[in-house]
């Protein structure tokens, strides 16, 4: 039992470890998640003026939610497969590597514990994408007809931005 007990500490240490790399560049974070929401915009851009580009009409809504469906499960994969496969990378960045290799952890312990952070970062990366694209007005509870013409607004906007290739301001 003492066995189990002290992997479990350890694959807690090291999901504990990279939340706390985490914490201290969270700068960065801000920096890649920005990148993130702003590359799903582009993307369902792309989904606003499809019936532009192909001159045939189309449910462009459906479009933009199949892509915007399409990009959180991409990010998300993304996330949670960089994470993973830059364990050893962070580990050399800060200069740990040599005492993480020579800590008597199995190596095991020490994927499943990456693994475990990577995949709760890339829940938490999802969720923070997915309330950016709840519109304001929506969380504010009885504001219905506000939230109905900010949508129409939103997607006046995109529509727009499609058809000129602009951006909305």
């Amino acid at each position: 039992m003492s066995f189990w007990r002290r992997e479990l500490r350890a694959t807690y240490a090291f999901v504990e470890r990279n939340w706390n790399m985490v914490k201290r560049y969270w700068g960065w974070e801000v920096v890649w998640i920005t990148y993130s929401i702003v590359n799903s915009l582009a993307i369902t851009f792309i989904g606003a003026g499809m019936e532009k580009i192909s001159g045939q009409p189309m449910n462009t809504q459906y479009l933009i939610l199949y892509l915007l469906v399409g990009t959180l499960i991409w990010s998300y994969l993304s996330v949670v497969f960089d994470s993973i496969s830059e364990m050893i990378a962070w580990e050399r960045w800060e200069g740990t590597i040599e005492y993480t290799f020579m800590a008597p952890v199995a190596r095991p312990t020490h994927m499943i514990g990456t693994t475990l952070f990577s995949v709760s970062y890339g829940i938490l990366r999802t969720l923070i994408k997915i309330l950016c694209w709840i519109p304001p007005s929506l969380l504010g509870g009885g504001k219905q007809r506000f939230a109905a013409g900010e949508s129409r607004r939103y997607n006046s906007l995109v529509h727009q931005a499609a058809a000129s290739g602009s951006t909305p301001s």
